[in-house]
């Protein structure tokens, strides 16, 4: 049992120095070596952990995926609690409020996530590891908010928070990397991204971010 939890703590060492590689830089320039040196660890010990780089920057895209939701659960409670919302059905300003305590709150780390989603898109099971950490998500804010609210309001907060996210993240990244779009532009891309069928060269655009 020791050895297990030493393994582990290991594991979420080498994750946490990871995801601040992938908070600051994209996962082109991610080498294993260098991740090694940083976490004073040999790069045999981190293969044998995450077997490949692919499986490392998995990992640590998924992790840093995760603390975001919980951060999106964390804001959404605290602006529930302070709010004269309380047991009622929330209305349209109520969610837009909502939205934006969100996308402040994760202003400095949103890349992050629409890069976690594009990487999906290529790989089926990684898309699943997604689509499972969601629905988590969505049990997760469906206990907090308990009988306080009508049971569609922790899948209506989260669908429209979520997507009100990633697209703002889809016209923000792509006019950073010199690429504006309309408005039009970037519903097609954000509808794409959301498809449970979308093609890898419908998204091409986002593969530099």
């Amino acid at each position: 049992m020791f050895h297990a939890r030493k393994i582990e703590e290991a594991q979420q060492h080498v994750l946490r120095v990871t995801q601040d590689f992938l908070a600051m830089n994209h996962d082109e320039k991610l080498r294993v070596a260098r991740i090694a040196e940083s976490a004073e660890m040999s790069t045999s010990v981190i293969y044998s952990y995450f077997d490949s780089r692919e499986g490392l920057i998995d990992a640590a895209y998924l992790n840093l995926y995760r603390e975001q939701d919980d951060l999106i659960t964390a804001t959404i409670t605290l602006w529930l609690a302070g709010s004269s919302a309380v047991g009622k059905k929330l209305s349209l300003d109520h969610l837009h409020e909502i939205e934006r305590a969100v996308l402040e709150k994760l202003a400095d780390s949103g890349s992050v996530r629409l890069r976690t989603v594009v990487r999906a898109i290529a790989n089926p099971s990684y898309k699943k590891r997604l689509h499972r950490e969601d629905q988590r998500h969505l049990e997760e804010l469906a206990s907090v908010l308990g009988g306080a609210y009508p049971n569609e309001t922790a899948p209506m907060i989260l669908s429209l928070v979520k997507s009100t996210l990633m697209l703002s993240l889809v016209r923000a990244s792509l006019e950073a990397l010199g690429q504006p779009i309309s408005e039009s532009q970037a519903d097609i891309i954000f509808i794409t991204l959301m498809n449970p069928d979308q093609r890898e060269d419908d998204i091409a655009p986002l593969r530099a971010l």
